[in-house]
């Protein structure tokens, strides 16, 4: 080889330095020596370029530098494959051009491919958009380590990639990658490259081909989860910048989820936690969860965050499908969420500018949507769930004195909203990210207005006017070295020392004994006295966190996410705690949206086809408001109170709980008791308190995630399509919006979601989770009955109104409310039990039983008192599909039937033995089966003894006569079993031996 030198500028550096706009690259093949020229206008360091080379594959030996007519010429002898860069030169020079021009990067090890395999920068791009997906995709892949797997196995690397690209020949492409992967010996290797492979196959759709500067790829992953050890999410969208990364992962093709700008390296794994939180917190609302996230790569100033949102948003949308159509990608909604709650005008302008059929209801939350700090939708929510705890105690925190310590600030939404929601509460401290705020013995009306005042600012503690505190009271840092605690404050908190750190006054501050501590703020502070500060991932506020076991505080509202850890919740609640999840307490947030998506859906058609005005839809949503926020608080209502009723259940129902943890495991996917901290079967004292109920907690979980298996057993099941179901999606909407919309309702996209929605949590909410448990013994077809049967049964007996009336007394009933509200599910669950039986000979046709609604109303008196009399005839009500039966079998009227079964009941004081086989404990499944069979055999007794007395009472008789001609016939004494019965009830009242007896003598003498 020569030496490299250049005496003088050549006449060809002169005639291109005249030529080049930008730049220029020139390769320069000798006999034993190959030269790149680089051509610039702006001076290029060598340095530079040498690693550019580098990634390219081409080793630098020599180089030199000089300048002709305002050009500056890098020169370098370099050191590479001749034939694979002769084959590859166009690329090369193109490459290295655009990166000179700064069109692309100038340091990417992927260059490398435009040499061994010729590819162009579109392919080039490509395969680092993929490799930045599978670094966050693969967190045990490093990006450098998936690189240099995918330059040694370049071939087939490239034959993948092909698989994209192609048009057609995918046979032939698919059977050269398998070839292909016979070559690969090592394991780790050929898992990463498989897993490349499967997702290239699993790419829905990609907007790469628009050659747009942000990229998308929609991925089904669904068919491809065996690949991961980790849940993942079915749906997932990669969008790929060179400024910044982002993802959008939804359980289902509806799904939703707010939007967060990260600013963690692994932000997916964030991203894919919060999918999984939020699916569990979307159990009451229509779509299933999802969750996305942008992380930008480089730092950035606020103001600039719009604009990488806007290709964020964008990109995704061009995956999308514009309308609704038959089993299409068209749901497809994102929501404000960490470093993104300004940004819903953003994206509605964005969705109504391409023309996405959502138009604005793309974003909840923007100008024309519902302002959740405006109308306190999420702290409200949260007191009317914590409501609960107080009411077994009469007291209403909506009105009563409360004494409470709280996370946040009242500049915040649900701290400020929730510290005005009542005048009389005594907050005496709270925490902020930076303050810690303290009123020893404030009074309440001086402490409200001075709270509104700083809410209404959007002011933090520091400017509490300190003339309003109570004697001894401060505003403090959590940053302060040294603070002087006060004689009220020591007393207060139990603080013995003089001086004390801002910290350690905030932890103590969060144990005070008070009625409530409220989670109004962001921030994990309770953890349990087991788990390590390690792995919580908030570390901001670990210094001032504290373990579930130092609380002190009566009862803890979530207000806002992740203020306790779950097995925080479960420590604390074993203790004696009240506490549900931040899940149930704060759920209004996504529920409200949700309510004004579906509304916008059905106001924005009716737009369309000019029935209304855009002016006159933005009213309709304002007039809409109240409707929508008493639908969203029934739900905050509901849940805590069903929670409470499964608590009192699983004393006595262990076996029937762990049931239902065994089929949720089993049936929905992102149900795992490891993550909810849910033990073992054998270990279920764990997740007990000193009552032996279940904690609620725990209870919380079972909830949510039964109503997400329930309600895709309706909607899968083809339930929704029956026009009663029809009754569920009326109940969604607000009754005012029928007059005019109803025909935008029906025709609505998400029709048979809202439906199997409402209805999955109108049954698990009052029949409570174990209405699962017997799904595997009964079998899909069966339990499809049993949901049918209990809605029917829920309707014709005006359940919600005759429960209503409890909850109105509930201050009043205190604990007694509870075994009413029990005593009536017992009495649908009996029926319902026929029903299954039976399912085969009865008329189930909903329009059909509920014809009789207004026959068994007259016959309960509902117009005096719904309530009392629904018990007075509880015992009848147990048989009323029984009867509808009968009634069909003879003509009689459903009302002579019902009072033949009220007679057969008390002749034989069904009543009291049903009452002894409840008050029966069951030590094991045996006793439990033996108890079931026995309730079965004294149903059955009833059911032959009705139907004898009906078909053979004579023309001219009544059906009372009746009764008494069948009991002479067959020679029955009533008098006797009461003998019996008495005799149980004195010696033993839970002796199944003798209630045994007793029943099967009762057969034997009817049969």
């Amino acid at each position: 080889m020569r030496q490299f030198c250049s005496n003088a500028i050549t006449e060809s550096d002169k005639n291109i330095a005249k030529t080049i706009q930008d730049a220029d690259a020139r390769f320069i093949y000798e006999e034993e020596a190959i030269y790149l020229k680089i051509y610039t206008k702006k001076k290029c360091p060598i340095t530079k370029t040498v690693v550019m080379l580098s990634d390219f594959g081409i080793e630098t030996i020599e180089d030199i530098s000089y300048e002709t007519d305002g050009v500056y010429i890098n020169q370098f002898l370099i050191q590479t494959d001749r034939q694979m860069l002769q084959k590859s030169q166009d690329l090369v020079e193109s490459i290295i051009k655009e990166a000179l021009k700064g069109n692309t990067f100038f340091h990417c090890k992927l260059y490398k491919f435009a040499l061994l395999q010729q590819f162009d920068l579109k392919r080039i791009l490509f395969l680092r958009a993929f490799i930045k997906y599978l670094d966050q995709l693969l967190l045990e892949k490093r990006e450098e380590s998936i690189i240099r797997t995918f330059i040694q196995h370049h071939e087939l690397t490239a034959l993948i990639c092909l698989r994209f690209f192609a048009t057609k020949g995918f046979k032939e492409i698919d059977k050269a990658i398998e070839d292909s992967f016979k070559k690969v010996r090592n394991f780790e290797e050929d898992k990463l490259l498989r897993i490349f492979y499967e997702l290239v196959k699993n790419i829905q759709k990609s907007n790469f081909h628009l050659n747009k500067e942000t990229i998308a790829f929609k991925f089904d992953l669904a068919s491809i989860k065996h690949l991961f050890s980790s849940l993942q999410p079915n749906i997932e969208i990669f969008v790929y910048h060179k400024d910044f990364l982002g993802v959008h992962l939804r359980v289902s093709r509806v799904s939703r989820g707010g939007i967060r700008w990260s600013d963690r390296e692994d932000f997916r794994e964030e991203i894919k936690s919060l999918m999984i939180t939020q699916e569990a917190k979307n159990a009451i609302i229509i779509p299933s969860g999802g969750k996305g996230g942008l992380y930008i790569e480089k730092p950035i100033q606020k103001s600039e965050f719009e604009h990488y949102y806007r290709l964020y948003i964008d990109a995704m949308l061009d995956l999308i499908d514009p309308e609704p159509t038959d089993n299409g990608d068209f749901y497809f909604v994102v929501a404000a969420d960490k470093g993104t709650s300004e940004m819903s005008d953003v994206a509605n302008e964005i969705a109504i500018q391409r023309g996405y059929w959502l138009k604005d209801a793309f974003a909840s939350g923007g100008k024309y949507g519902y302002n959740h700090k405006k109308l306190g939708v999420t702290a409200y929510g949260a007191w009317m769930s914590c409501a609960r705890h107080f009411v077994d105690r009469g007291i209403d925190i909506f009105k009563d004195p409360v004494t409470v310590v709280g996370t946040g600030s009242m500049r915040g939404d649900v701290f400020g909203n929730g510290m005005l929601i009542n005048p009389n509460i005594r907050l005496i401290g709270a925490i902020s990210s930076h303050e810690i705020f303290i009123d020893p013995d404030p009074e309440p009306q001086i402490a409200y207005e001075e709270r509104k005042r700083l809410f209404e600012e959007g002011k933090g503690w520091m400017e509490y006017d300190r003339s309003r505190l109570s004697p001894g009271g401060g505003v403090f840092l959590r940053q302060d070295k040294e603070i002087k605690p006060s004689e009220e404050i020591k007393k207060l908190l139990g603080i013995r020392k003089n001086s004390i750190s801002g910290e350690e006054l905030a932890r103590k501050l969060l144990c005070a004994k008070v009625d409530m501590l409220y989670i109004g703020g962001v921030g994990t502070y309770v953890k349990s006295s087991e788990e390590l500060n390690l792995y919580i991932a908030d570390k901001i506020n670990e210094p001032v966190r504290v373990d579930a076991s130092d609380l002190r505080c009566f009862a803890v509202c979530e207000g806002g996410n992740l203020g306790f850890t779950q097995k925080a919740r479960i420590e604390y609640a074993k203790n004696g705690g009240k506490i549900n999840l931040d899940s149930i307490d704060n759920s209004a947030g996504v529920n409200t949206s949700d309510h004004e998506v579906n509304l916008k859906i059905v106001l924005n058609r009716a737009l369309e086809e000019k029935k209304i005005t855009f002016d006159k839809r933005n009213l309709i949503l304002k007039e809409l408001t109240q409707e929508v926020l008493n639908k969203v608080f029934q739900t905050n209502y509901s849940q805590p109170l069903a929670i409470t009723l499964d608590a009192i259940r699983s004393k006595t129902m262990h076996a029937e709980f762990l049931r239902v943890i065994e089929l949720l495991e089993k049936e929905v996917e992102f149900f795992k008791r490891r993550d909810y901290e849910i033990p073992k079967n054998k270990d279920l004292p764990e997740i007990l308190n000193d009552e032996g109920e279940i904690v609620r907690p725990v209870l919380g979980i079972l909830l949510s995630f039964s109503k997400i298996f329930l309600k895709k057993l309706i909607y899968s099941s083809g339930l929704c399509k029956e026009p009663f179901f029809e009754h569920y999606l009326y109940k969604y909407f607000p009754k005012s919006l029928y007059p005019i919309f109803e025909s935008y309702v029906l025709a609505h996209p998400l029709r048979d979601h809202i439906i199997a929605t409402v209805a999955a949590n109108i049954i698990i909410d009052n029949a409570g989770v174990t209405f699962l448990a017997d799904f595997e013994e009964i079998g899909k077809e069966r339990f499809l009955v049993k949901i049918k049967s209990y809605l029917l049964l829920y309707t014709l007996l005006s359940i919600s109104k005759v429960k209503k009336e409890f909850y109105e007394k509930e201050l009043e009933l205190k604990k007694d409310l509870y075994p009413k509200l029990l005593e009536i599910e017992r009495s649908i669950e009996f029926s319902i039990k026929w029903v299954i039986r039976n399912a085969h000979q009865i008329n189930l046709e909903p329009f059909h039983i509920l014809s009789y609604k207004n026959e068994i109303a007259q016959f309960l008196s509902y117009e005096k008192n719904r309530s009392k009399n629904f018990f007075k005839y509880i015992d009848v009500l147990k048989f009323i599909m029984l009867a509808i039966h009968i009634k069909e079998l003879k003509e009689y009227r459903l009302s002579e039937i019902l009072e033949l079964l009220t007679l057969i009941i008390s002749t034989f004081k069904i009543d009291e033995i049903l009452q002894l086989l409840h008050s029966f404990v069951p030590k094991d499944s045996i006793g439990k089966d033996i108890q079931n069979q026995l309730i079965e055999l004294l149903n059955y007794f009833v059911t032959i003894v009705a139907k004898d007395v009906v078909l053979y009472t004579r023309g001219n008789e009544t059906l009372k006569e009746g009764l008494q001609h069948y009991l002479e016939e067959k020679m029955i004494d009533p008098a006797r079993y009461m003998e019996l019965i008495e005799r149980v009830r004195q010696s033993a009242p839970s002796d199944l031996m003798l209630l045994t007896d007793i029943l099967h003598k009762l057969l034997l003498e009817a049969i």
